[in-house]
């Protein structure tokens, strides 16, 4: 049986200006989370401690948004644009759910349920920092750089 509500969300091409977009405001929160979180471990404090909620929100938003994102998104292979749904979930199955769902799961958990003795933990989000690279590749691709004219 084929889930029908799939089919009313689009695929969003690879070329697509929303997700150029996407993209930025994904390396913006990676970032941010590259400096919450040291912030958070070397006090001992949870980090609604030291930002606003609303930018907490905002960001935690952006992590659970980008999770469901990533199955929806066309992507690039051998410089060919790939939009097939099932095409694209065994992609994103084989190269960044893995990093995607531990790194983010962990600090959506300790924001919802408030567990402040595991902070350690949160280092995990740092396998999202190779998404950055991801995303700059993603860039090259769709405005057709070649590394070499760089």
């Amino acid at each position: 049986m084929r889930l029908q509500f799939l089919q009313i969300i689009p695929v969003i091409s690879p070329f697509s200006s929303l997700r150029f977009i996407w993209d930025i405001i994904m390396m913006i929160t990676i970032v941010a989370f590259l400096f919450i979180i040291p912030i958070e471990i070397t006090f001992n404090q949870p980090i609604r401690q030291f930002f606003p909620s609303l930018f907490l929100n905002f960001i935690i938003g952006v992590l659970i948004f980008d999770f469901f994102f990533s199955w929806n998104c066309g992507y690039f292979e051998k410089g060919l644009p790939i939009m097939n749904r099932r095409e694209i979930a065994i992609n994103y199955l084989k190269s960044n759910f893995l990093t995607d769902f531990i790194g983010s799961f962990l600090i959506i958990l300790d924001y919802i349920k408030d567990y402040d003795d595991h902070n350690y933990l949160h280092l995990l989000f740092f396998l999202k920092f190779r998404n950055i690279k991801l995303f700059f590749k993603r860039i090259e691709e769709r405005f057709n750089m070649n590394p070499l004219v760089m």
